[in-house]
């Protein structure tokens, strides 16, 4: 994993203390993310150029290495498997032992957009294997992040030429902007570097006439009857408060311009998506896109294509959310890998760990960077994806003579004959594995659910700890 440097704008008008300090290696304190808002600016117009600086900047390689959790942990995989009960936990923490080790970046060097571009042969097709084993063991350079993830999402065919992939990507610029202009129609602030942040219609659907000075002198004319529009329109201020809220230490979000593309892909993500809608969370699953992305409708897409492994985590009804499935696994981990642990969680009244939803929903991007994304998507890779989410209707076959084009979960999955939906199964490992690496203080501090909660928070800080003490 790198060493990555976030340059840090000033945050004095949010409320907060001027960060003007570069961070590195971990995040500034995420407290304020989903807190105070800007409650004078119920509009943010464009400001100023537009322009992309740099965000990621690499410097070491690889940092935060880490072996194992703890030593008692490390001396169980050399023990014999007598028992089914000891079969079973020292698989676990052989999975948790893995996942940690992609959570603090593995071992080897980062994928450079030198062996990126040279993974490509002339006309186009992509050595996956190679450029997988590479990502698998110490991430992507920021430079290339973007484009590496559109084929880690199943975005594209890796197996495809230039030219298909040019045809492919004008045509899914031309279908976004067609929904864009679909949005705006509706309502006229999307694509014009605005946002709101303050409700446009009652939730009756009737216009609110106090929102005019707010929204730029604009404001919805007639009543709001059709049941799609409407619930699209009441969530659009949501957006916008989230979006103000969304890595706004970050100097590329000084830009309201920006802030405001970021507001667009997540309102015609949602209209485009009823069933889901929009989530708290999906701001920072995007944020990365449109950061990384030139194109806005390149970012898009590829959210769309995250989203697609994500979706399920954000469907909550009234009687379950999206993520129960996961906890519930999490738990039976914790319980074969560490019962003394599980107890103590339950004994809090965390037995059912909803403490790790935040994690489980946004893959860890509030206490880490995106780079584990891309080591888990690399070990879970599936080159079927990207056939699947263009036709379904075709359905997928595994073909054994490209196994080697699997990441390497993923192919340990299917040489097992397991056929079930397992996307993100690695995420509960990771977690576990956190949970492990935080054992002793759990144990000895942990005397309430808050304490847990602010425990977990400082998984960076770990990282950066075991790094100092190899050194």
């Amino acid at each position: 994993m790198l060493i990555w440097h976030l340059k840090v704008r000033n945050t004095s008008r949010y409320g907060s203390a001027s960060r003007r300090a570069v961070a590195s290696g971990s995040r500034p304190s995420s407290s304020g993310e989903q807190g105070d808002s800007r409650s004078s600016s119920r509009v943010a117009s464009s400001g100023g150029g537009g322009g992309r600086p740099s965000v990621f900047q690499r410097t070491q390689a690889p940092a935060a290495a880490v072996t194992g959790y703890e030593s008692k942990t490390a001396s169980a995989f050399n023990r014999n498997r007598v028992t089914t009960s000891r079969t079973a936990r020292d698989e676990a923490l052989r999975k948790s032992e893995k996942a940690w080790m992609i959570c603090c970046g593995g071992a080897g060097k980062t994928l450079s957009a030198r062996r990126w571009h040279a993974a490509f042969t002339e006309d186009g097709h992509l050595d996956m294997e190679r450029v997988l084993r590479r990502i698998q063991r110490g991430g992507i350079h920021p430079s290339i992040k973007g484009e590496v993830w559109e084929f880690l999402l199943g975005g594209y065919d890796p197996d495809s030429t230039f030219e298909d992939r040019t045809k492919l990507r004008n045509h899914r610029r031309e279908q976004y902007y067609a929904w864009k202009e679909e949005c705006q129609k509706m309502v006229p602030l999307v694509g014009s570097g605005k946002f709101v942040t303050m409700a446009i219609v009652a939730e009756d659907g009737q216009p609110l006439e106090e929102s005019s000075v707010e929204n730029q002198e604009w404001l919805v004319k007639t009543a709001v009857t059709d049941k799609r529009v409407l619930q699209w329109m009441l969530v659009l201020s949501q957006i916008g408060l989230d979006v103000i809220r969304t890595d706004r230490y970050l100097c590329f979000y000084e830009s309201e311009r920006n802030q405001a593309r970021l507001w667009d892909v997540l309102a015609i993500y949602t209209w485009l998506n009823p069933d889901i809608g929009y989530v708290q969370g999906m701001n920072d699953i995007c944020s990365p896109m449109i950061i990384l992305i030139e194109d806005e409708a390149d970012a898009f897409w590829c959210f769309e294509r995250a989203m697609r492994r994500l979706r399920e985590n954000f469907r909550t009804t009234s009687t379950s959310m999206g993520v129960q499935t996961q906890l519930g696994m999490l738990s039976q981990v914790i319980q074969t890998v560490d019962p003394r642990l599980h107890q103590h969680l339950e004994d809090l009244d965390g037995g059912e760990y909803l403490f790790a939803i935040r994690m489980l929903m946004v893959l860890f991007r509030r206490v880490l960077f995106p780079c584990i994304w891309e080591m888990m998507w690399a070990m879970e890779y599936n080159p079927n994806k990207f056939a699947s989410y263009e036709k379904p209707e075709n359905g997928t076959k595994q073909d054994p003579r490209l196994l080697k084009q699997y990441g390497k979960f993923e192919r340990k999955y299917i040489k097992s004959g397991q056929n079930e939906q397992h996307d993100n199964t690695l995420a509960v490992f990771v977690v576990a594995s956190v949970l492990e690496t935080k054992n002793k203080r759990l144990l000895k501090e942990a005397k309430g659910l808050d304490d847990v909660v602010q425990i977990l928070g400082g998984i960076a800080e770990f990282g950066r700890e075991k790094r100092v003490k190899k050194r």
